[in-house]
């Protein structure tokens, strides 16, 4: 889903439950203010972590996550 102002956009995959979050950079931007209520840029351990708990096996989670990185990073 991408904003009308072309600011910022919104990726799901319902299957993982997995919301990533785009936007332009800005000093008091929404990417601020999500940091400081918890959320987690997508480079965190903590992604990881998750999705190597949801996925099978570590071949499926190391195809999943590194497209996951290239799609997003």
């Amino acid at each position: 889903w991408l904003s009308r102002s072309l600011q910022w956009a919104i990726w799901a995959d319902t299957d993982m439950e997995i919301c990533i979050i785009g936007m332009v950079s800005k000093k008091e931007c929404p990417q601020n203010i999500l940091l400081e209520e918890g959320w987690k840029p997508l480079d965190h351990p903590d992604l990881a972590s998750w999705l190597e708990l949801l996925l099978k096996d570590q071949k499926t989670f190391n195809e999943y996550f590194t497209q996951l990185l290239s799609n997003y990073s």
